[in-house]
């Protein structure tokens, strides 16, 4: 069983409106495996260390605060998140 948590909701934002646009990213951080529900994916990038730009300072409880690095593709701001923030402690959240 895949556990699934909606990425929005981490982030602190309203849920993911059902959709049939809406993905499961299967991702491992830490030896857990679960999905991320995302409202959609419009690309997959493969990028460098090298692309990577430190995400600016901020000293907050919000989604900013779970943002690893930042990267320009195509005069876009791609933002990078730190996923093990963004996921439950398995010793507190997910029981």
């Amino acid at each position: 069983m895949l556990p699934v948590l909606d990425l929005a909701v981490r982030l602190g934002m309203p849920p993911a409106q059902r959709s049939e646009l809406n993905v499961i990213i299967v991702v491992d951080i830490n030896g857990h495996t679960a999905g991320l529900l995302v409202d959609a994916v419009s690309d997959i990038i493969s990028v460098t260390p090298s692309d990577l730009q430190p995400a600016p300072e901020i000293n907050s409880e919000d989604a900013s605060s779970c943002i690893k690095a930042l990267t320009i593709i195509e005069n876009r701001l791609i933002r990078v998140l730190e996923l093990s923030l963004v996921m439950p402690s398995i010793s507190t959240d997910a029981a």
